[in-house]
């Protein structure tokens, strides 16, 4: 697959947000992406939308979603039992509610003529950096404390032990 990453000129220097929230929401969505645009292209867009919501925009050229998908987005688990790609239906499921965490929304639509894109807008109170606040946010120090990281998809587990294992955890890891 190849990717593409176009950042607008209106972005702010530095965001303020839940970092393990912001990790996983895109972790999933780039994660989707991949997997579904297998030799096709991926692209991810970020800027800001009316002057004070962030929004990122993932796109991908794979099959996008059948009706059957679509009916099912969000929920727990929500992946039609005959689709042919692994996974346990969670990713969707889990960046929706990681961006609720964040005051943000996701949305999902089909492309034009076909793949998937999926949106990710916070509001400027979900990442605006206080004035007052340091020039480096505080880094979560997690040295110490062990952590059982579960998860079915590999990508996802090889990024989600690396953040841990930055943020200083010991790491457990299991394929499910």
């Amino acid at each position: 697959s190849r990717f593409s990453l176009k950042v607008s000129d209106n972005l702010p220097v530095m965001i303020s947000a839940d970092r393990l929230c912001l990790d996983r929401i895109l972790s999933n969505l780039l994660s989707n992406a991949v997997k579904h645009a297998v030799g096709g292209q991926v692209s991810v867009t970020v800027d800001l939308r009316d002057g004070d919501e962030l929004r990122v925009v993932v796109r991908d050229t794979g099959p996008g979603f059948s009706d059957e998908a679509l009916g099912l987005l969000f929920r727990f688990q929500g992946r039609p039992v005959d689709e042919p790609l692994q996974g346990s239906g969670l990713g969707l499921h889990i960046a929706k509610h990681m961006a609720a965490r964040l005051k943000g929304r996701l949305l999902v639509a089909n492309g034009a003529e076909h793949g998937a894109e999926v949106t990710l807008l916070l509001p400027k109170e979900a990442w605006q950096v206080p004035e007052d606040e340091g020039a480096e946010p505080d880094e979560v120090d997690l040295s110490g404390i062990s952590v059982l990281l579960a998860e079915d998809v590999d990508t996802n587990r090889e990024v989600l032990s690396q953040m841990l294992g930055h943020l200083g955890a010991i790491r457990h890891v299991a394929c499910d």
